[in-house]
């Protein structure tokens, strides 16, 4: 049907990154981690006025800090480290499925796919694949989508 080719540069790949862990920490119950730090905090406060004892409000401080402040900072360095150089990629869509650089997927290989403000996310087997927006012009993306919608492939749009 149609054929883009697209590069994977430093930013994208840390901005795919930074979004699949997100949307995966949205989806499972790790998430609600902060909110038993919270408490915990909580617990600290009451172990610190009647006790006299910081222990408690000590290590739940660290683990508020770290959760809400310094683990996406902390990821995002990860990502920027593991980023092995720019990526180019030949993404060719038609009736079978889609091919990226020899491999092939089937239209029954992918599990879902989620798009977002930079692109799509398409899960397959137990990996994903960023496409940004940029590898398409308008047509194309448009295509794009309409070949999943014909192949019933759920397109989630995600606010992450």
């Amino acid at each position: 049907m149609f054929e883009v080719k697209f590069k994977w540069d430093k930013k994208s790949f840390v901005e795919a990154s930074l979004f699949a862990y997100r949307y995966e920490l949205s989806k499972s119950p790790k998430r609600f981690l902060g909110f038993i730090f919270i408490a915990m905090s909580q617990f600290g406060v009451v172990a610190l006025l009647r006790e006299g004892q910081s222990g408690l409000l000590l290590l739940s401080s660290i683990l508020l800090i770290y959760w809400y402040f310094l683990r996406e900072k902390i990821r995002k360095k990860i990502y920027e480290k593991s980023f092995r150089g720019d990526i180019e990629f030949t993404l060719r869509v038609d009736e079978s499925g889609l091919n990226i650089n020899g491999l092939d997927l089937k239209w029954s290989d992918i599990l879902k796919i989620i798009e977002f403000e930079y692109g799509f996310i398409i899960y397959y087997q137990n990996q994903y694949l960023f496409i940004p927006n940029s590898a398409f012009d308008n047509k194309q993306r448009d295509d794009f989508i309409s070949i999943l919608r014909k192949k019933n492939i759920k397109i989630s749009k995600s606010q992450i």
